[in-house]
């Protein structure tokens, strides 16, 4: 019998068992949507998340000492670059934009309000220059930042308010300068950062330079240079290529944004594993009942099968019609699956889901604050029709292997 027989017949038996086959489906499509929506809401969580970090906290990359690279989480002062503004010079003349930044760890000693000690991240600038580079210095909610020679700072709102500070109120920094000297930065707030990163807002404060350099004892040193890069690949490569070069030249390294951001990285692949996780799962719970529905298929049609052997099928056609019957399962339930999805992933994409309520007080690991939007991501619908119908052929195929060829009772005799 041809193929096209097979298939026209299968169908024909899916609808003959229709409340079986839409029960089956069902499940299936609902399984596929769910881990569409998911999909698409951590693509969105690392991308916003990944922008975040970019834009407002790492720039693309950053030079620095070799030695500071190995002891970067501690924030090696002695380590800081010596010469930026020779390096910075030669990078804009290689057309690269770049600012220079310090960053270092503080106590913040807090008597006004509840009062305490707080653990704080400080990262000096210069506002005018980081602008080239970073968009950290657009999102003063209150106040403003602290002006050059002016010994203020402007911290991340949730911070303040965790602190119970605000526009006005005195902070103490109790830092160790450069040479291991304790020191006590008496700074003013000048505003309130409120930026897409939340690690901002939860964690850092920012001085400019020249405060950093005056308490610090860097003399003019900083702790490395922030770089941005063009969107285009083959430019970006060559600007990558020209800033190994000079950072070379200058006894320095360049590493982007990912190497300095591994444990981020490493939160969001698992996040984007666990939706591969969702769809194991959601073919496990469709392989249950597709393989419960083809044995039940199997066993009520043994006189159907005892009169299609008696006018010709073979056991090979047999065990095809049902792969198809399968086949088609699949079929039917991964395009109701992706279009279960992707009426569900409008809204998300157009409005989001506001996740403020979690992000203000759970530090995950991830850099937006509130409002997560899905995104459009083409594979995870092809491989959830793909996957669908494999994952339901493959079920088939070891469940009914052995059911459709065993000898069957000559029914229509009896």
């Amino acid at each position: 019998m041809t193929r096209g027989f097979l298939i026209r017949l299968a169908a024909k038996n899916l609808l003959r068992y229709r409340r079986r086959t839409v029960i089956t489906v069902t499940v299936l499509a609902v399984g596929i949507a769910c881990y569409i929506l998911l999909d698409s809401m951590l693509a969105g969580t690392r991308d916003e998340s990944e922008l975040a970090l970019i834009y407002y906290e790492m720039g693309e990359g950053r030079l620095v000492t070799p030695e500071y690279w190995r002891d970067w989480k501690n924030r090696p002062l002695a380590d800081s670059l010596e010469d930026p503004q020779g390096l910075m010079r030669a990078l804009d003349e290689a057309g690269v934009p770049s600012a220079a930044r310090t960053e270092f760890t503080a106590t913040a000693v807090v008597r006004t309000g509840i009062g305490g000690s707080f653990p704080v991240l400080v990262s000096a600038l210069d506002p005018n220059e980081d602008r080239r580079v970073n968009r950290i210095t657009d999102t003063i909610k209150t106040g403003r930042f602290p002006r050059p020679g002016e010994d203020g700072a402007a911290v991340g709102e949730w911070m303040a308010q965790d602190m119970g500070l605000a526009i006005g109120d005195l902070i103490t920094l109790e830092v160790t300068d450069r040479w291991g000297s304790r020191e006590a930065m008496e700074l003013e707030i000048t505003g309130l950062v409120n930026s897409p990163n939340a690690q901002i807002n939860r964690s850092f404060l920012f001085v400019t330079l020249d405060t950093a350099d005056d308490y610090l004892s860097l003399e003019g040193a900083v702790s490395h240079i922030q770089v941005t890069l063009p969107l285009g690949k083959r430019e970006r490569d060559r600007k990558l290529q020209e800033i190994t070069r000079i950072a070379a030249a200058y006894g320095t390294e360049f590493h982007g944004w990912r190497d300095w951001s591994a444990d981020y990285l490493a939160v969001a692949g698992g996040d984007m594993a666990s939706s591969g996780v969702i769809l194991f799962l959601v073919f496990i719970i469709a392989s249950v009942g597709l393989a419960n529905t083809m044995l039940m298929s199997v066993m009520e049609r043994q006189r159907e099968m005892g009169m299609m052997r008696s006018l010709g099928m073979k056991d090979g056609g047999l065990f095809r019609l049902f792969l198809y019957e399968a086949g088609l399962i699949g079929l039917l339930g991964s395009a109701g699956g992706i279009v279960l999805g992707l009426m569900g992933n409008i809204p998300m994409v157009r409005y989001g889901i506001d996740f403020t309520w979690m992000m203000r007080d759970f530090d995950m690991g991830y850099r937006f604050t509130g409002i997560i939007h899905g995104v459009w991501r083409g594979e995870s619908y092809l491989y959830s029709m793909i996957s669908g119908v494999l994952i339901c052929l493959s079920v088939s195929w070891f469940t009914l292997r052995k059911q459709v060829t065993r000898p069957i009772v000559d029914e229509i005799a009896s």
